[in-house]
């Protein structure tokens, strides 16, 4: 197996109320029945017309919206059911913050009372993998090729001297990073390692300047995955509702870290300027780091929810454009070098961009945003341009030799 799909979805927030209440925060709740309105109902038409599948399904957490048991009850047979419509082999979900009643809202003393009563088991469906996730804060799920673990930056949520400050952040403790430590030291190396936990490991702030709900310990979490004896990794996450793709700070073997957009929340204001409901499959290319080196590298698709209408492929208003590739880590002049001498080679007037990343297939793992710079690297340092064949997608068609 040289590919893994993996599809992607988080930050659903199910909840009980009518969806047009005013404080219903997200699209998905149990009241609606009209494939128009619900998200949910409208993918599972949309992955079936368009014959989507994935080989995994990863659900990266805050399920419910406020704990919200009816919400829980709710979108966890609608995530199996996605599951059945991709026909992937397994549903892996960890939990959020909105997955944890840490202010006993609804329970007089379990925060954890609506989630641990799901059936089959978080995270993996297992009891065993169950026991492990609430008991040691992780769990993990071992192919031949591929590890994915499962965290819980939510664990000390709801215990009540730390209550106030606590649901205010994610966290991995030290306890749970070495036994993480100790676990990877046993396993064998994998070609391709997935760790999904809810919240972000280190502060971006694009938009909410005074957001510090990232994860405490987040940084050691990253300094562990970079070790090379553990392998290429990617971070998979929710919380922000922002979607991004990139690599975390620190050495050059730091995680790939891509930021899934919320499924379900509505946005407002700023956010719904930049961001939409979105959804996800990760085309893993498992036999590309002997050819490139060392890392992870794959393709991306993302598919907008349009409310009251249907899906659609993402325009890249988040920049995730469909087709965007991940894993590139040369610098944008080197990339842009690379081209404009393999330009010069065919001594045309005109190459096509395909014939291009089939002779540097490094320009398969590029981002939207690696591109544009390469675009602009092109044409300032080389004299080159990049015709786009759709200005709006930004999908480059051609590269053509500018004219003095």
């Amino acid at each position: 197996m040289d590919k893994l799909r993996v599809a992607v979805i988080t930050d659903i927030h199910a909840h009980s109320l009518p969806v047009l209440a005013k404080n219903a925060e997200s699209w998905v709740t149990n009241q609606t029945h009209d494939s128009k309105a619900d998200p949910f109902q409208a993918l599972s038409l949309h992955v079936k017309a368009k014959s989507i599948t994935a080989d995994l399904l990863i659900c990266a957490g805050d399920m419910a919206d406020k704990a919200d048991p009816g919400g829980h009850a709710y979108v966890w047979p609608k995530l199996h059911m996605l599951k059945d419509s991709l026909k992937a082999s397994r549903l892996i979900a960890t939990i959020g913050n909105h997955d944890i009643d840490s202010r006993l809202q609804k329970s007089e003393y379990d925060p954890k009372d609506s989630i641990q009563a799901l059936r089959p088991h978080i995270p993996l469906e297992d009891r065993n993998s169950a026991l492990e996730f609430w008991a040691e804060n992780f769990s993990v799920l071992e192919q031949d090729l591929y590890r994915i673990v499962v965290l819980n930056t939510c664990a000390f949520h709801g215990y009540k001297k730390l209550a106030e400050a606590e649901f205010m952040h994610g966290r991995v403790s030290p306890r749970t990073l070495t036994s993480i430590e100790d676990y990877l030291t046993q396993s064998k190396a994998r070609k391709l390692n997935i760790l999904v936990c809810h919240h972000h490991p280190f502060k971006f702030d694009d938009i909410d300047v005074d957001d510090y709900s990232q994860m405490v310990g987040g940084d050691l979490l990253i300094q562990l995955l970079s070790r090379p004896k553990f392998g290429s990794w990617m971070i998979i996450h929710g919380h922000k509702h922002q979607s991004r793709l990139l690599f975390a700070p620190g050495v050059n073997d730091s995680p790939l870290v891509f930021a899934a957009g919320s499924f379900g929340v509505k946005f407002h204001s700023q956010m719904a300027k930049v961001q939409t409901n979105q959804f996800y499959i990760l085309d893993f290319d498992l036999s590309a780091a002997p050819a490139i080196g060392a890392g992870v590298f794959g393709q991306l698709e993302a598919w907008s929810w349009i409310p009251n209408k249907n899906w659609a492929e993402s325009r890249g208003a988040d920049g995730l454009l469909p087709g965007s590739g991940f894993g590139c880590r040369e610098r944008a002049s080197e990339v842009a070098k690379k081209i404009s001498e393999w330009h010069k080679s065919s001594g045309q007037p005109y190459s096509k961009w395909n014939e291009a990343k089939e002779s540097l297939p490094v320009l398969r793992y590029c981002t939207h945003a690696d591109l544009l710079q390469i675009e602009e690297a092109l044409e300032e340092q080389y004299s080159v341009e990049v015709n786009s064949s759709n200005g709006q997608r930004r999908t480059i068609s051609s590269i053509a030799r500018r004219v003095p």
